[in-house]
């Protein structure tokens, strides 16, 4: 079996060394080697967050890695453990390594982090239900990831179905639109399109653990409505979803974050480990990479979607129609939609 690849800083702090020790016969400590092969490997990050939030020396090393090979991660599987010493910082971290690492070739496994914080009070919950201390908790889970890491084998989907969301209500001027229908030209798959409209899907209203858990097991949600009807059943039966998301303001629109926020009780009673998301996102001038990011913690991170290599491609376009001026648009979105069509067969 493939042994793990490990990219950590030379120096972390006594606690986190020893966990390192706990773990050390699973793992290769590639000790940052800017000379050493990352490619069709198993990778596992291990990243500790210092007081502003950042692990600079793991950061420069990608940094240089990036000079040498922008596809330095080509064919790899990578999974991440991220300690802060404070509340803050692990999810950020997470989704910057993500992010850099998909944009260099990886494939992020669904669920790929185990996070940490201060003296470990985020695992008390699992501690109590493993009946381990904390510290063995994070030992236990941190294998877990590995074995999984270790274990993952993609695997081959004959005909997969592609759901594509939008919440574009004017889609004929829309320039992540017009993107998408020049992708979808060359798409060789099958594909569904659903259309989040204004008040059609409500906010997740926040229902206790018990009252979500209920409606889950009928594969229902509280409000009901399209979501139940549509949506949910429609990101069931797919194998990859392609998600346009014009940037509003840095951010996913409303409407599509209310459909990740109501994905609760689908995540309750399926795994989604095995489908992958895609994503088109058109800013008006700048900050793309902002919506990348929440998708990748909603979705990848936290309810645990496969993350393709380069599942992403964006453009900046304001006016209506400007998309279409951009240099060699039709070849980057035939191009988007050839990755689309393979990187869809492979879970």
């Amino acid at each position: 079996m493939m042994k793990i690849k490990l990219i950590k800083k030379r120096k972390l702090s006594e606690k986190m060394e020893k966990v390192i020790e706990a773990i050390d016969k699973n793992i290769i400590d590639m000790s940052l080697d800017i000379e050493g092969n990352y490619k069709n490997s198993k990778i596992l990050f291990f990243l500790e967050a210092d007081e502003i939030g950042m692990d600079f020396e793991v950061m420069t090393f990608l940094h240089e890695l990036y000079l040498i090979d922008k596809e330095s991660f080509k064919g790899s599987y990578i999974a991440m453990v991220v300690y802060s010493s404070g509340v803050l910082y692990t999810k950020k971290i997470a989704k910057e390594i993500a992010f850099i690492g998909n944009n260099m070739g990886a494939t992020v496994i669904g669920k790929p982090l185990i996070e940490a914080l201060g003296d470990l009070d985020n695992l008390n919950k699992w501690s109590n239900k493993l009946g381990l201390t904390k510290d063995e908790t994070f030992v236990k889970l941190i294998e877990k990831l590995i074995q999984r890491l270790q274990k993952y084998e993609k695997k081959h989907i004959d005909n997969p179905k592609l759901l594509v969301l939008h919440a574009n209500s004017n889609p004929d001027i829309s320039n992540t639109h017009i993107f998408w229908r020049e992708v979808s030209k060359n798409l060789k798959i099958e594909y569904q399109e659903i259309h989040v409209e204004d008040g059609t899907v409500l906010d997740c209203r926040g229902c206790s653990y018990k009252t979500c858990k209920y409606y889950a097991q009928q594969d229902s949600c509280f409000y009901g409505g399209i979501m139940v009807k549509e949506i949910l059943p429609a990101i069931k039966n797919a194998d990859a979803i392609l998600w346009l998301i014009p940037n509003y303001n840095d951010a996913i629109s409303a409407k599509l974050m209310a459909v990740i926020n109501r994905l609760t009780v689908l995540y309750r009673r399926h795994s989604l480990i095995e489908k992958n998301i895609f994503a088109i996102v058109v800013s008006g001038n700048s900050g793309s990479d902002s919506p990348l990011r929440q998708l990748i913690g909603a979705l990848t991170i936290n309810k645990g979607f496969r993350l393709p290599p380069n599942f992403s491609i964006n453009a900046n376009a304001n006016d209506a129609g400007e998309i279409l001026k951009i240099d060699n648009f039709e070849k980057i979105a035939e191009e988007f939609a050839r990755h689309i069509n393979e990187e869809s067969h492979w879970i």
